[in-house]
């Protein structure tokens, strides 16, 4: 069926309709964009620079609500967590100089409707600064682009070998391929639909990033021939860890992937599942991947029924929290997300209000942890904005 007949395809549309009526009442004379199709185009976005005004993602934001990457799991980390309270804590050394709250949620505009994001703007914020990769992925969402956009740019951080790296993950800025590196470019390929062999000719090369015990460590040595985060450290070998290894499990589990990587980076998971410790968020949304999606359901209900208690003992219900929190819809995205049951609608609901608030005069989201450069803070805010969005829309507070 022709992707604009699905139902993705027509709320797309119909969100575009209702775009272009909303410019045609302000008088704006741009062109109604096409629904679909390689000729495709978009708006210059109402942007004008110069000496005076200040580029739009010069400075980072001291609240809480920016979020990482869509899936949130693989953001940070150090040899077995060890440093996770210290590095996460951190707060960002600069204040936005743009207010907090912004034009859209001041008092004055008593007509704009805040149970919603201005879905406009942010699409603006996305196209004038975010990584071609978001664009895609932004597009594929809302706007009912085909996946194979989608894939070439992914395929654009992919090593000869079949690794992704080039900073795939942006907070360090190496070329040589990190196992955090694989599991984005497994998550974003799931999240198009891709097929086995993209899934599978990644997994025929993990063994190189790999321990002796199956399992992945969070990052190699080679993270150290570029910039990088301060959490990116790693001058020696580091033990494995359950993140990233269990999230790139979970994913190829879920596309019903089977691989002989993957019964040694198992038996190493169910080792260390049992020994999460609260502090170390990314590691318990990887243990919850794991269980979740983990074949052997008998095994995996009594083991998972503790970290469900983890997840709601380090999760952050105060929704105005600074510094590097992990808040409910940080480990419930969705309501379908394996976590949503640990959380009631009335802590959910705070927390998507709050985000909503959180959109900035620039359309786009702040983040909570401090960037390497504005550049790649540029590249970490689209990441953010688009997750934020994929986030509001399961909601259903995006229409």
């Amino acid at each position: 069926m022709p992707t604009w007949r699905s139902g993705r395809g027509f709320r797309a549309l119909a969100r575009r309709l209702r775009l272009i009526r909303g410019r045609r009442a302000e008088g704006d004379s741009r062109s109604p964009l096409s629904a679909r199709g390689p000729a495709q185009s978009y708006p210059t976005p109402k942007v004008t620079l110069n000496s005076s005004t200040p580029n739009p993602c010069s400075k980072v934001c001291r609240q809480g609500g920016g979020f990482r990457l869509s899936s949130q799991w693989h953001a940070r980390g150090s040899s077995a967590d060890q440093a996770d309270l210290k590095n996460r804590n951190t707060k960002p050394t600069k204040a936005c100089s743009s207010p907090l709250k912004c034009a859209l949620v001041t008092p004055g505009n008593k007509d704009i409707d805040m149970t919603q994001p201005n879905f406009e703007k942010a699409r603006d914020f996305i196209f004038s600064n975010a990584r071609l990769m978001e664009r895609h992925l932004f597009s594929f969402h809302f706007e009912a682009a085909p996946a194979e956009r989608v894939r070439r740019a992914l395929y654009a951080y992919r090593h000869e070998n079949g690794l992704f790296g080039f900073a795939l993950e942006p907070d360090k800025r190496a070329t040589a391929p990190q196992p955090v590196d694989q599991a984005i470019a497994i998550e974003i390929l799931d999240a198009i639909g891709a097929d086995q062999q993209d899934f599978l000719s990644i997994c025929d090369v993990l063994h190189e990033l790999s321990n002796k015990d199956g399992g992945l460590p969070f990052s190699h040595p080679t993270v150290e021939t570029g910039p990088r985060a301060s959490w990116w450290a790693c001058e020696e070998s580091q033990p494995s860890s359950i993140n990233p290894t269990g999230i790139i499990l979970s994913f190829l589990w879920k596309n019903g992937v089977t691989h002989p990587w993957m019964k040694e980076a198992e038996a190493f998971c169910w080792r260390a599942v049992n020994d999460i410790p609260a502090t170390s968020y990314h590691s318990i949304t990887n243990g919850l991947a794991f269980l979740s999606a983990s074949p052997d359901e008998k095994r995996a209900y009594p083991v998972l029924q503790g970290i469900y208690d983890l997840v709601r003992a380090s999760a952050c219900f105060d929704p105005h929290a600074e510094g590097y929190v992990f808040l409910p819809l940080t480990f419930a995205p969705s309501p379908t997300s394996p976590a949503a049951s640990v959380f009631t609608d009335d802590e959910i609901q705070p927390h998507l209000q709050f985000m909503i608030e959180q959109q900035q005069d620039d359309g786009g989201w702040p983040i909570n942890w401090p960037p390497i450069s504005d550049g790649v803070l540029c590249e970490c805010r689209g990441i953010v904005t688009l997750r934020n969005l994929n986030i509001l829309s399961s909601y259903g507070r995006l229409r």
